[in-house]
């Protein structure tokens, strides 16, 4: 998917650019990483492409800043070869990405002052990966979710458990059955106080049928048998 340099209603303020020393090593946080495909750091043409969250980006160690105060990274290829062909330097963090955090974090942080959070839906396969600030709320993980998956926020609850089993034996409770205290807060947890320790649930609680499908795809799971009903939408 091809970017943009810094496409932004209102031109994001100049500041000093040039190289820099940095780490050899970052973490990927968003699931996805910018790249410039090229050894000029100022090149104008960037690509996004899926990175597992929590994998590593090794580099030379060299960074630069661009004039609208973008952090970029100069990528070991010689140890990354499974990179887009020709990637030279990768996004730390910057204006214009539609980003709410940066794209590569230091690796020491993880654990410390981010968490990596994985979402699962109908089937044990995560559907959304991200590492995340854990003073970040409930609310801002949620966001995260949404905007990737293209959901709306009321129609997404985040549990830290399913419910359990019906005691006739006739399978998983409802949704409704939900301990109380699995269901995350939006606005009044963080992801620190929210102690999440394991992949976490999401529930859909609206009624489009393709959100649905579009759910069940990415977890591996099933279609919904809706035959009939869709045919006559």
């Amino acid at each position: 998917m091809a970017a943009s340099g810094y496409s932004q209603s209102v031109p994001a303020p100049k500041v000093a650019s040039g190289y820099g020393e940095g780490l050899t090593s970052y973490c990927v946080a968003q699931g996805f990483c910018f790249f410039k495909p090229s050894n000029d750091p100022s090149s104008s043409t960037i690509i996004k492409a899926k990175r597992p969250a929590g994998s590593l980006i090794h580099t030379t160690g060299k960074t630069w800043r661009g004039p609208a105060g973008g952090v970029w990274v100069e990528v070991d290829s010689f140890v990354m070869p499974d990179l887009p062909e020709g990637v030279g330097w990768a996004l730390v963090d910057g204006p214009g990405f539609g980003l709410r955090g940066p794209a590569l974090i230091d690796p020491g942080l993880l654990d410390k002052d981010y968490q990596q959070i994985n979402v699962r839906f109908s089937t044990s396969t995560p559907i959304f990966s991200c590492v995340i600030g854990k003073q970040k709320t409930v609310g801002d993980l949620v966001h995260e979710v949404c905007s990737r998956l293209g959901l709306k926020r009321v129609e997404v609850v985040l549990t830290k458990a399913l419910p359990k089993d019906a005691p006739d034996g006739s399978g998983q409770l409802p949704v409704d059955y939900t301990v109380p205290e699995d269901m995350l807060n939006q606005s009044l947890q963080t992801i620190d106080s929210a102690k999440i320790s394991q992949d976490l649930n999401l529930i859909y609680v609206g009624h489009d049928l393709d959100k649905i499908d579009m759910l069940n795809s990415l977890a591996g799971a099933p279609l919904a048998k809706v035959g009939s009903a869709r045919e006559d939408r």
